[in-house]
C-alpha cells in the first residue's frame, strides 16, 4: 500500500539498452510488477541507460568497435526507444529519455 501523497512523488526507474528488454511486451511486464509492488498506477520518467556509448568513443577516446557493431547498437537503441514510447502510449509512463 502505498502510504504518501502521490503527487509529491517523482517516481523514476532506468532501463538498460539491451538485447533482452528492448521489446514493448517486456517493459510492459517489468513496468506492471514495479507499479503493482509500489501500489501505483504510473511512472514519472523512464530512462535509458546508455552503457556501451563509450565504446564508440568521443573526442578523447578512439572507438573499439566496428562499423557492423555499431549499426547493431544503433538497431536495439532504436528498437528500445519505440517500446520506450509505447509505456507512454499506454499511459505507465508520463515521460521518456536516454
Amino acid at each position: 500500500m502505498f502510504l504518501a501523497n502521490r503527487g509529491n512523488i517523482f517516481l523514476v526507474f532506468s532501463q538498460r539498452n539491451s538485447d533482452t528488454m528492448n521489446s514493448l511486451n517486456k517493459m510492459e511486464n517489468s513496468v506492471r510488477v514495479s507499479l503493482k509492488n509500489l501500489g501505483v498506477s504510473y511512472l514519472d520518467l523512464y530512462l535509458m541507460h546508455w552503457p556501451e556509448s563509450s565504446a564508440f568513443g568521443d573526442a578523447t577516446d578512439p572507438p573499439t568497435k566496428s562499423g557492423s557493431e555499431y549499426r547493431q547498437f544503433l538497431n536495439r537503441f532504436e528498437t528500445t526507444w519505440k517500446a520506450m514510447e509505447g509505456l507512454v502510449e499506454l499511459g505507465l509512463v508520463l515521460a521518456i529519455l536516454i
